[in-house]
């Protein structure tokens, strides 16, 4: 079943972006446009975890779509097509840049970028938007960190 990882969703996408961040809205689009027109059906992750446990079975042709980081372009760009097409979409949240902005990238060549606030968490939940997860602080490894540390990203 296929997932689909997306980062940013903008207008108009940096000139530069060394780890291909960003996709256009444009680019975004005509992939829910896609998908809609072949009968795709749009998932949650909890879904495909709860059909891997075999607790429930999916439709054919499910897709899950996911947003990693939580930047506030996910709300003012990437929500209403989602809407539009009539997809949900899982996102995982960075927790401690929750209300904050993305210095985390910083040193990966980025500027730092607004990210969801509550308000906006609220608002796409309700409106079928899950969330997770991503980590508290976004390290650039988690496999390089302590237990201790580890356990602080992963609890925290």
């Amino acid at each position: 079943m296929p997932v689909l990882l997306y980062h940013r969703v903008v207008p108009k996408p940096p000139g530069r972006d060394p780890y291909r961040n960003f996709v256009s809205t444009a680019f975004f689009e005509s992939h829910l446009r896609w998908l809609r027109a072949r009968g795709s059906t749009g998932i949650i992750l909890s879904q495909l975890a709860a059909a891997l446990d075999g607790a429930i079975q999916l439709p054919s042709r499910s897709v899950a779509i996911t947003l990693d980081d939580g930047y506030l372009d996910n709300h003012s760009f990437a929500l209403p097509l989602l809407r539009r097409y009539g997809f949900p979409a899982t996102i995982f949240l960075v927790a401690d840049a929750v209300g904050g902005d993305s210095s985390f990238d910083q040193e990966y060549g980025y500027q730092p970028a607004p990210m969801l606030g509550p308000r906006e968490i609220r608002e796409m939940a309700a409106a079928g938007i899950e969330f997770g997860s991503h980590s508290r602080r976004h390290p650039n490894s988690l496999t390089r960190l302590s237990d201790h540390a580890l356990r602080d990203e992963v609890e925290g």
